[in-house]
């Protein structure tokens, strides 16, 4: 890393650690060597790393105890004010010790060198705190009333996060906590969250941001604080592109004026990607992509109902990015040879006590099966790409990038597969002293859907009639 890959002057402002009784706080800044925050949108919580290099005696003459808070201050600039000193980003962490390891002596017996782990400090006050208790409302009326009455009012630190709700479940539930964790209580909602649009919205999470706590469906399409149609646009406006070596095309000012057409960005390029995994037919299969049952077994009745769901090469409800669209080989990938047209089968079965919803109402039975589906086709189109740190990226939002096709001939065009919008999964941001710093990003989606590729020809207007929700790149 070099200051040229952190345009938006991301950094460490002060990192400060205190003991859980309010005392002796004091900065540690100057023995902080490397910072690494960790979020995703499958953790209720963030984590972080520290690398410790001790030449004061931290680990003897404080002591680390793990019983300490530790305030993380990080700043940037804005993308309009950078390199101006004017900070766009200015936000306080909290997080506690989870554990310290790899603790190593230098042989001249002055030095110690350690990773302390960090958790967020409402981990902490989740892993001593219960709910035992019966709700009678709707999913987000629950949510909010477990994160309020469990994690909001047992804190001892200053302001908490605010819970960001994305709406969209109206019936009236009836579900007893059996005296499990706040956070493993939310879990439990958030399975049993049924949109009062099933068809469109059916996985839903519960994760913890720079920013904030989240409640969404997962095919909600966000991008920071907007929403649908408008998010795709703002995605858009910001993509990233993928540039093998910059250095050569800034050589070549032909070459850079083609690539700024497109809406290059030295702010948002993609230094490095790997592609994660592809999933196998057998993995679908296990996992109940290609069909999958729900068994409800009612304990009062004495009596059971099967609910059975399968996919079909027909069947477009699944695709979250881009609606209306299949995601089976043979429908969006021309030219495939020997595609296996059969229908597939599973041996997946998921069993649940459950007295049986009100059949006029959406209910359990509408999301599963749909859930079960997207959840591991959101995991077979898997990319992590290395880019400029921007503290304003959410995990959960969306993201359009430009791939390139990789193999050996002469001319490159963007893959049409790969490159379009993507759900940011998971973001690590490493920062190191003297203001290096860099992210690496995981990216899903579930689809190799060529509408979403990028359109070279098309200037991009966020006021062009013919973007649309189901095409917001243009005409093709």
């Amino acid at each position: 890393m070099n200051n040229s890959s952190n345009p938006f002057n991301a950094k460490l402002e002060q990192v400060a650690i205190t003991k859980f009784n309010g005392t002796d706080k004091m900065s540690i800044m100057p023995q902080v060597a490397e910072f690494t925050l960790h979020q995703s949108i499958f953790s209720p919580i963030m984590k972080a790393d520290m690398a410790i290099i001790d030449g004061i005696g931290l680990m003897d003459n404080y002591p680390w105890s793990g019983e300490e808070i530790v305030e993380v201050e990080l700043v940037q600039d804005g993308e309009e004010t950078a390199g101006t000193g004017q900070k766009q980003f200015h936000r306080t962490l909290t997080f506690v010790i989870s554990s310290i390891r790899e603790i190593s002596i230098d042989k001249d017996g002055r030095t110690m060198s350690y990773i302390i782990e960090l958790a967020s400090y409402d981990a902490f006050i989740n892993a001593k705190t219960r709910v035992s208790h019966a709700y009678n409302e709707d999913i987000e009326t629950m949510i909010d009333k477990v994160y309020k009455d469990y994690i909001v009012k047992n804190r001892t630190t200053p302001k908490p996060k605010e819970l960001k709700i994305f709406k969209d479940t109206e019936k009236v539930r009836k579900l007893v906590v059996p005296n499990i964790k706040p956070f493993d209580a939310i879990a439990w909602f958030c399975k049993y969250a049924v949109s009062s649009n099933p068809e469109k919205y059916y996985t839903h999470m519960f994760y913890e941001t720079i920013d904030n706590y989240t409640f969404k469906a997962l095919q909600k399409i966000t991008f920071r604080d907007l929403e649908d149609t408008t998010a795709l646009l703002a995605a858009a406006k910001e993509k990233y592109i993928y540039v093998g070596d910059i250095s050569l095309i800034k050589n070549n000012p032909k070459a850079l004026q083609q690539l700024e057409s497109r809406g290059f960005s030295d702010s948002r390029i993609i230094n490095d990607m790997k592609i994660n995994k592809r999933y196998s037919a057998l993995e679908k299969i296990v996992g109940g992509y290609f069909e999958n049952e729900l068994v409800e077994i009612n304990m009062l009745k004495n009596d059971y109902k099967i609910t059975r769901k399968e996919l079909k090469y027909k069947d477009y409800e699944f695709n979250t990015i881009n609606p209306g669209k299949g995601y089976n080989t043979a429908e969006y990938i021309e030219n495939v040879k020997d595609e296996y047209k059969e229908p597939e089968t599973s041996a997946r079965i998921r069993y649940i006590i459950n007295n049986y919803d009100d059949e006029n109402q959406p209910s359990f039975r509408d999301k599963f099966g749909r859930s079960a589906m997207s959840f591991i086709a959101f995991q077979q189109v898997d990319l992590s790409i290395a880019i400029n740190t921007n503290l304003l990226m959410r995990v959960g939002d969306m993201i359009f990038v430009e791939l390139p096709e990789f193999h050996g001939f002469n001319l490159n065009d963007a893959d049409q597969y790969l490159s379009g919008f993507y759900i940011v999964s998971e973001i690590k941001t490493i920062m190191k002293q003297g203001g290096l710093s860099a992210s690496y990003v995981r990216i899903n989606r579930d689809s190799f859907t060529r509408d979403l590729a990028l359109k070279h020809n098309y200037v991009f207007s966020s006021n062009d009639p013919q973007v649309s929700t189901t095409n917001p790149m243009g005409p093709r």
